[in-house]
């Protein structure tokens, strides 16, 4: 799941932009369901990522302290 990737990075695990886009696009693939976050990752700012991230994190009711960490980062 795209939170336990943002988990991942928050708890020291190497972070590689190309690699979250890919895993992000694949996760896209196999819920059938595409995000915000991968147009925002082809086309957006960091803070669009930012902002992205944030609203998934917000959707899918995890804690909010995982965006201030989101936002505390650079994505792209």
């Amino acid at each position: 799941m795209i939170v336990d990737l943002i988990l991942n990075r928050k708890d020291g695990e190497p972070y590689n932009a190309k690699d979250t886009y890919i895993y992000i696009t694949e996760h896209e693939s196999i819920f059938n369901k595409e995000y915000p976050i991968s147009r925002a990752f082809d086309g957006g700012t960091n803070k669009d990522v930012q902002n992205a991230l944030s609203q998934y994190i917000t959707d899918g009711g995890y804690s909010s302290k995982i965006i201030d960490y989101i936002r505390s980062v650079d994505w792209v």
